[in-house]
């Protein structure tokens, strides 16, 4: 009598929720592929996980926005800063007079 030809069953889980499921008997929790990963269709674990990695690049390019602003943008000054500001700006133009007059 033939020897039986045993039968490979896999075992995946899902990469957003973690069930397993089987290859054999999936049945309506079938796993979907994309892009190397495996997710449920029951709980719609696809969608779930599409939502979270758009709110991470939300969260990613405004504090990229924000880091942007804050080294690029306009800052406001103190009446104190102002006043020191021209004072340094006055002293810096006194002495680029004094050598133009020299020379």
């Amino acid at each position: 009598m033939p020897r039986k030809k045993q039968q490979r069953i896999f075992v995946y889980s899902c990469d957003y929720c973690g069930t397993k499921h089987e290859n054999i008997n999936c049945g309506s929790d079938y796993i979907i592929y994309a892009s190397g990963h495996r997710f449920c269709k029951t709980p719609d674990c696809w969608s779930l996980y599409m939502k979270q990695k758009k709110e991470e690049e939300n969260a990613r390019t405004l504090r990229n926005e924000e880091k942007r602003k804050r080294i690029y943008g306009k800052r406001i000054f103190s009446e104190e800063e102002k006043e020191k500001r021209k004072k340094v700006i006055a002293k810096a133009e006194a002495y680029l007079k004094e050598l133009r007059g020299k020379l």
